[in-house]
């Protein structure tokens, strides 16, 4: 098998192809294999990580020597941590962080905190990818963003969150899409506002949207800056819910709409700048 005359077990696991990556340790697997698992620490309390526009993702991610990527920050977690049930705080300084985001499937217990004095001093943005979403939340995730600007520079879609995920928002804004500023999708997939504000001009066609069992839940206040014009402000479609329990403020112009089996709960919290439009089997209640 061209071992040299004593093979050792690094040897013979290499010529099964198992190459050890560095912090990894043997396993074997139910199925009767051997295979490399990387080594993650198990924590027994809550962590926080920093990062910063002038970080840079070879350091260790402390105060004193932050990353630079959202990206990498969150693969890092993933790859290294057995959170073990405790949450883990990503603290953003103030700044640009020009990328687009997506989370790690089953993605749990993890705040992106930015400046919880002035919720546009950090901004997330995608001058690069400006056809898919900035910020995606996916496959049964749980994510909390707090103080953040998601801003636009022409991009078509702001949040995404899908199959099944949880985003909770507290005190964020939201800027102008060309397509949908915020969108939850598929069933069981749900956004809790516990403060939102949209941002002055937001000309999306969809502000919000939630579709195909997803939903929406605004408990705190709506705050719309002047300007906003969307074609849809509120837009329930294909079994999708909208819950309105917090009050408006500002005078959006556009449309609520309910359509296909779908419906919006707090028809008296909309303001009269927002025309109430009904579809087949929609409800605005």
């Amino acid at each position: 098998m061209g071992f040299h005359a004593d093979p050792n077990l690094n040897d013979i696991l290499e010529s099964m192809g198992l190459v050890p990556e560095p912090d990894s340790i043997l396993h074997f697997t139910e199925n009767g294999q051997w295979v490399y698992k990387k080594y993650r620490e198990r924590l027994e309390t809550g962590r926080t990580y920093y990062l910063s526009p002038s970080g840079n993702d070879s350091n260790d991610g402390s105060q004193a020597n932050p990353w630079k990527s959202l990206q990498f920050a969150l693969d890092w977690v993933d790859h290294n941590l057995d959170q073990a049930g405790f949450s883990v705080v990503l603290q953003l300084a103030d700044g640009i962080y020009d990328e687009r985001i997506y989370t790690i499937p089953d993605t749990k217990k993890i705040t992106i905190k930015g400046n919880t004095s002035n919720n546009k001093a950090v901004r997330l943005r995608s001058s690069a990818d400006k056809i898919n979403y900035i910020f995606t939340v996916r496959e049964n995730s749980s994510l909390t963003v707090q103080s953040l600007y998601f801003e636009s520079v022409n991009n078509k879609g702001g949040i995404l969150v899908s199959d099944g995920s949880h985003l909770l928002v507290l005190d964020c804004v939201i800027g102008t899409f060309t397509s949908t500023s915020v969108y939850a999708v598929d069933g069981g997939s749900l956004i809790d506002s516990r403060g939102i504000k949209v941002a002055a001009n937001n000309k999306s066609i969809n502000c919000f949207l939630s579709g195909y069992g997803a939903q929406i839940r605004f408990y705190n206040s709506i705050a719309f800056e002047s300007g906003v014009a969307n074609t849809h402000v509120f837009y329930a479609q294909r079994l999708g819910m909208i819950n309105i329990y917090g009050n408006i403020t500002g005078s959006p112009s556009g449309r609520a709409t309910a359509s296909t089996s779908s419906f919006i709960e707090g028809k008296t919290k909309l303001p009269a700048s927002i025309t109430q439009n009904v579809g087949t089997g929609g409800q605005i209640i």
